[in-house]
């Protein structure tokens, strides 16, 4: 049986939310808002973390900047934040999300576009943007 589970949402439009979902494919593709998904293994904090993203988000028409990872990489769109176990995302306890919360900053988009974008904490101090 598949039982609701804690997920971090990083929406490039309004910021972070909570979701509290059953882990199924359906439900991240209706999220995230696309068709092809990827997953990407980030370092946030200690802790390795899955993020969940739209495979094809720079090759849209108007591509969001979500998540500044370095300076030759990045994510693009609505983000889903979780770990895995055994191969099934389990998504998250409460103090990791803090963790994310508390190792990434959010830039605010310059020009007053009400849109945002993380950076990791774990850049080392070099620019990312």
């Amino acid at each position: 049986m598949n039982k609701k589970k804690k997920f971090l949402v990083f929406n490039p439009k309004k910021g972070f939310e909570i979701k509290e979902m059953e882990s199924l494919l359906k439900n991240y593709y209706e999220i995230i808002e696309t068709d092809v998904i990827d997953c990407v293994t980030v370092k946030i904090g200690k802790t390795d973390y899955e993020v969940v993203c739209d495979d094809e988000g720079l090759l849209k028409d108007n591509p969001i900047l979500s998540f500044a990872l370095s300076q030759h990489r990045a994510l693009f769109g609505i983000l889903v934040f979780t770990r895995h176990k055994n191969s099934e995302w389990i998504g998250l306890t409460d103090d990791e999300i803090n963790e994310i919360k508390e190792n990434t900053i959010l830039v605010e988009c310059a020009g007053g576009c009400n849109r945002y974008a993380l950076v990791n904490k774990n850049s080392k101090g070099k620019s990312v943007l």
